[in-house]
């Protein structure tokens, strides 16, 4: 099956839209129940018309058709927008051919500019820029707007000058990558050059000063002693990003059309259906079984009465008749026709129109506005509306979510020493910790130089110019979300970065903690300045340093830690060359790593003060350093760079310890590292070597042959190999066995990475201060109050986790926490939670709290064959359940999608929801039944993957206090009041039938049973699902508890249901009992005295029907509002004015007539408002005691309180 190289959104075509909407439409049980009865209607004699049931059939196909094809319209109208977008492409001639971008395939060579799109996900080979590089934006991705760094291969670096187009037209290489995966973060694949001798030969002849020739020296030793270079996500351009700051890239189309990562990025989203929608077929079934309880009465009843041909209404004796088969299911049918609008056809498209237009007034909402961001609250779904006044856990990230996720450099441990910042001066505090003991201000010695230069050195910081730099040259202005006005400088390459004005940087960070760290140190002296040529400047005081980045290991949650690999440079007379024979390795990262990978330095000291640092809220980061010889690192670089391009052979699972990586000028004597790199190549080559005979073969139509070597596209030599198991473009496949690559790591020793950063010395470590949001505390409270359980997940510290949360007000001192942490084997953890459940046990009244780390879990939730795991587990969750918060602490994603999991599984099936910020929280959000993101600054991934998205996190309280209970009120009286107006509606029916001998004759006319759900009672319950309020905002604000009257879905209760149900049935035995018994005793109600027949005796019944369903929906509501009550008049009138225009317009002489006649008299309109009066009577009673024992509720708390002030 062929892959469309078209970038398609859409869910239907002009040819499939019909049959697949349909068939998604009528596997809904109640339109699928609805087209079986008007197929019945149309095979046997029915006692009423077939558009009876086909046109309200088709009206509610019809709507939801046209709702459903105008938004496919316009996901087509952005497909062909996107399709047709020009691209420009390089051929075999090395000639530019303009292109749509949907007629890209797989080894295009592509030229894109600055400011455009990029047309499909492709691989950067060439960049204007010396260094390589590109700079791109993803807000069309994950709505991030700072900068990303894209890298092209080391040796394709070679390729350059006004040529570049031939060179890359003439090029030999083969690219091996994973098959696609929506996954924007990861990329795995090598690049293997044929014919590299032509490009060291272009390098030789390229170099334009000493500069650039040591660069070119530096990538031609790379390129001797390389025959394949891996790939990661470092060197994939993405579809949907968009070229900044960067003159002009030529990459090699490796995903194009569906299978780019945007592309499979609209589908990845998993379907949430609501607890409610559960309780609507439960109604349906309780429902179809009545009515074949009273559809099996009936036949039988009416068979007897025919056996027996006698009845007070048959005076006159008639010839018996004769049962069949045929007139057995003749009338089956007939009852089955009369009774099935028990069943209500309209009501789920009354749903969807009500859900999609609350999302709107939810967006509205100036009270979730963020003016600050300018933000409002956003939908991603509008199926879940209701479900955020269900709900009974919420879970919680903390950095960002709860917290601001502004860095503020606080303190830190240098050496065994602890510093901190006092009005811009570094002082040292003394054992005690006071600060007025502090000495200071301190001078910068050795271990706080080295100290800041690797924080100056190990993170993914971008430096922004400032106009005030006083450079001018060609450039664009570019506002950020915080105000400030930047001055990119497109020819930022001629600049010296070395004279760069530190104090004019602005750094741009995806991580706020690195830009407070950078900034904090700059204040002290040391700045970053940036990078120039893979050279980082660092200005310490007036001297800049220079460092050669080697290799880069990033973080990750897998690795909870960051490493970088430098080697010092200097200048000269105006070459640069090493400053020393060694290579220095830093690291920064969590300490429950770093712990580990550390030998030397003050490590007890660090972690003690670390600790210090976390109990008081602060968030901290530890800092190791390591120095190898050129000959370890050249070594252990070699072997990584081959484990790297085993493993994106080998899986196409994310590597999270991959993506930059450097080598290093050879030694005077680089045999030995040579024969260990060809070595480890050589094995490699063996190890693809099986798979050869394997390859599929290319496509004739796609590619062809030059040279003996496989050409895509007319490249000459690009073969395009891809890890998937079938031929979606036609071009090579190479087919390989897959191995988890995290699993091998744990499993192998050897591994070269943890090689590397291993033997640390610690450096020391940094705290920094993330303050809470506003209101972070008063919502939390109010949130409990509601009954929320409040879990909180973050990848923070023990420490920082629990004192954070303290500072919210949740747990307080007095308050018992039970930490269960540090538990690697299963026993202790058996023994722990003992401990907790007899404590628990032992005092029943206090508030208590439970702290659980990420290793703890592993044991708790991992499967192993322990026979004790599962009681473990079990006893976990009673007790994690039972308590008021719970705190899970340095957890990684997937752990916490597994606590919601769990949480979301037990018995009770508790409403969940999930907040976070981030990334690493979208696991967790898809997982609950509501994914809450927050538009914070780490990114816009996790508010777009949400089902919502807020600002800040206090409006998550009127979102869930305040809109959940509207929304679940709403669509609870909604569905309840659509089962009751057709109860009341077609009872009058079943009791006709039992009057008439069960005749199987219509008490209603056709077109009564046409209009009534589809018209006559439809405008008010949309209405009333819209802007009904029982609760004013601020009572519901102020008083939370409120929340918990709709816990557990009990508006959808039996009860409830039952409650309604119960009503219909009063008020239709009401109406059809009061006007049935004053027709026998007195049949002349019309003005001129003649007496009435069936359709006057079905119109009056419809008439009253229809007044007392809209009237019993306003004694429902709690807001009149002026469109409500006009709805409520508009329904009853206009169900008057339709039937009157009907009686004196009907072709059907039976019709004619009829309701203008019984308009005229005065016995109708005496006779129709005391029965409304006697339905309504005891629901009006109900309604005005339930109002006056609601406000003496309402009002009994504050009468109290006032009394106790006196």
């Amino acid at each position: 099956m062929t892959a469309s190289k078209e970038m398609e959104v859409i869910k239907y075509t002009i040819w499939n839209f019909l049959p697949i909407n349909l068939f998604e439409q009528f596997h809904r049980i109640a339109n699928f129940y609805f087209l079986c009865i008007a197929i019945i209607q149309l095979i046997i004699d029915s006692p009423v018309s077939a558009t009876t049931s086909i046109l309200p059939l088709v009206f509610v196909i019809l709507i939801t058709a046209v709702k459903q094809g105008y938004e496919d319209w316009l996901r087509h109208k952005f497909d062909a927008k996107v399709n047709s977008a020009p691209a420009v492409k390089i051929d075999s001639n090395g000639k530019r051919q303009f292109v749509e971008c949907s007629s890209l395939t797989v080894g295009d060579i592509i030229r894109v500019e600055n400011e455009e799109d990029l047309p499909c996900d492709m691989i950067l080979l060439v960049s204007s820029r010396k260094d390589g590089k590109a700079y791109v934006t993803t807000a069309n991705l994950d709505g991030e707007t700072s900068l990303t760094t894209l890298q092209s291969p080391e040796p394709i670096q070679l390729l350059k000058g006004p040529d570049v187009e031939s060179q890359l037209a003439k090029a030999k290489m083969k690219i091996v990558f994973e098959e696609p995966t929506a996954d924007l973060c990861s990329f795995s694949g090598y690049l293997e050059l044929l014919n590299r001798h032509s490009l060291i030969k272009i390098g030789q002849d390229s170099s334009e000063n000493h500069d650039e020739a040591f660069f070119q020296k530096f990538l031609m030793s790379v390129l001797q002693e390389e025959l394949q270079v891996s790939l990661t996500r470092d060197n994939l351009l993405l579809r949907g990003e968009r070229l900044k700051n960067t003159e002009y890239i030529y990459g090699c189309a490796v995903y194009t059309g569906q299978e780019t990562k945007l592309s499979l990025n609209f589908k990845l989203r998993r379907n949430k259906f609501s607890s409610i929608e559960k309780s609507i077929n439960r109604y349906i079934y309780f429902f179809l079984v009545i009515m074949a309880i009273a559809v099996v009465a009936s036949l039988v009843l009416k068979l007897v009465l025919d056996r027996n041909n006698t009845s007070y209404h048959s005076p006159l004796q008639e010839p018996k008749r004769r049962v069949t088969v045929g007139s057995v299911l003749q009338d089956a049918c007939s009852f089955i026709i009369l009774f099935n609008y028990l069943i209500p056809i309209s009501l789920h498209v009354t749903l969807e129109l009500q859900k999609f237009f609350a999302t709107f007034f939810f967006s509205w909402d100036t009270e979730m506005y963020c003016e600050k961001t300018q933000q409002k609250a956003i939908f991603n779904i509008s199926d879940l509306n209701e479900e955020l006044g269900q709900v009974q856990y919420l879970f919680a990230d903390q950095t960002g979510t709860l917290t601001e996720n502004c860095m503020e450099f606080q303190q830190c441990s240098i050496n065994g020493k602890v510093y901190m910042e006092r009005e811009g001066e570094l002082i040292m505090l003394q054992p005690d910790g006071i600060e007025e003991n502090a000495i200071g201000p301190i001078n910068m010695s050795v271990e706080i130089e080295e100290f800041f230069i690797a924080l100056a050195l190990c993170h993914t910081v971008q430096v922004e110019k400032t106009k005030t730099d006083g450079y001018t040259s060609t450039s664009d202005r570019v506002s950020y979300n915080n105000g400030i006005e930047l001055e990119i400088v497109k020819d930022e390459e001629k600049e010296d970065v070395a004279t760069r004005d530190p104090m004019n940087i602005i750094y741009q960070a995806s991580s706020p903690d690195e830009k407070a760290l950078l900034e904090a140190i700059r204040r002290h002296g040391v700045a970053y300045l940036g990078e120039q040529d893979d050279i980082l400047y660092v200005k310490v005081k007036d001297r800049v340093r220079m460092f050669l980045r080697l290799e880069v290991l990033e973080f990750s949650s897998e690795r909870s830690r960051m490493s970088i690999a430098v080697e010092e440079v200097i200048n000269n007379n105006g070459q640069l060359e090493p400053d020393s024979s060694s290579v220095l390795l830093y690291c920064k990262g969590a300490e429950t790593v770093l712990e580990k990978l550390s030998v030397n330095g003050p490590k007890k000291e660090t972690i003690n003060h670390m600790t210090d640092f976390a109990q008081k809220g602060l968030r901290t980061l530890m800092v190791g350093q390591r120095c190898l010889t050129k000959r370890e690192f050249n070594k252990l670089s070699a072997l990584i760079r081959r484990d790297r391009i085993k493993r994106s052979i080998l899986s196409p699972i994310e590597i999270s310890a991959t993506e930059s990586r450097r080598n290093i000028p050879p030694q005077p004597n680089p045999s030995t590292s040579g024969r260990n790199i060809c070595s480890s190549q050589n094995g490699f080559n063996h190890l693809i070597s099986d798979h050869h005979g394997r390859k599929a073969s290319v496509d004739s139509t796609t590619s062809s042959s030059t040279n003996s070597s496989i050409s895509i596209s007319g490249y000459e030599g690009t073969e395009m190999v891809n890890l998937r198991s079938d031929c979606a473009f036609g071009y090579t496949r190479m087919y390989k066995p897959r191995l988890n690559p995290e699993i091998s790591r744990k499993t192998n020793p050897n591994d070269a990475i943890l090689q590397l950063e291993g033997g640390l010395t610690v450096v020391g470590a940094i705290a920094v201060r993330d303050q809470l949001q506003e209101y972070v505390p008063e919502t939390l409270e109010s949130l409990q109050a509601a009954g929320i359980k409040i879990w909180i997940l973050t990848g923070d510290r023990v420490e920082t986790a629990v004192n954070v949360f303290l500072s919210c007000r949740r747990l307080k001192p007095i308050d018992q926490i039970f930490y269960l942490t540090g538990h690697s084997p299963l026993n202790p953890c058996i023994q722990g939670l003992d401990i907790i459940r007899k404590s628990i046990h032992s005092n029943m009244d206090k508030q208590y709290g439970l702290v659980v780390d990420g290793m703890t879990l592993q044991q708790i939730f991992s499967e192993t064959d322990d026979p004790n795991h599962e009681n473990v587990l079990n006893q976990f969750l009673t007790i994690s359940t039972s308590l008021t918060s719970v705190i899970c602490c340095r957890i990684s994603p997937q752990q916490k999608q597994d606590v919601v999991r769990w949480i979301k599984n037990l018995n009770t099936k508790p409403i969940t929801a999930a907040i976070g910020d981030g990334a690493n929280d979208i696991l967790m959000m898809q997982e609950a039944h509501i994914g809450i993101g927050i538009m914070g600054k780490e990114g816009q991934q996790a508010a777009q993957s949400s089902d919502f998205a807020l600002a800040r996190f206090h409006f998550l309280r009127k979102a869930l206090l305040v809109h959940g209970h509207w929304h679940y009120v709403r669509l609870a009286i909604l569905i309840q009041y659509f089962f009751y107006k057709n109860v009341v509606f077609i009872v009058p029916q079943i009791l006709f039938g039992a009057d008439s001998l069960f005749s199987t004759q219509s008490l209603y006319d056709s077109l009564y049973l046409t209009t009534y759900n589809v018209f006559m009672t439809s405008l008010p319950i949309t209405l009333f699902g819209l802007f009904e309020k029982n609760i004013d905002s601020t009572v519901l604000m102020n008083n939370p508890k409120l929340y918990l009257l709709n816990r557990s879905n009990s508006l959808m209760s039996w009860k409830n249901f039952f409650s309604w149900t119960l009503h219909g049935l009063w008020h239709a035995l009401s109406i059809y009992y009061i006007l049935n018994g004053f027709w026998e005793a007195n049949d002349s109600i019309l003005s001129d005295g003649e007496p009435t027949d069936l359709a006057c005796f079905g119109t009056a019944v419809f008439h009253v029907v229809v007044t007392v369903a809209n009237l019993k929906l306003w004694l429902e509501s709690k807001l009149w509002t002026w469109i409500f009550i006009l709805s409520i008049f508009i329904s009853i009138f206009g169900n008057m004015l339709l039937t009157y225009i009907y009686s004196i317009m009907s072709v059907e002489f039976k019709m004619f007539g009829v309701y203008s006649n019984l308009l005229g008299s005065l016995t109708f309109w005496l006779l129709s408002t005391v029965t409304v009066a006697i339905c309504l009577l005891p629901d009006l009673t109900f309604t005005l005691v339930r109002t006056i024992i609601e406000n003496f509720q309402r009002t009994q708390p504050a009468r109290r309180k006032r009394e106790s002030t006196h």
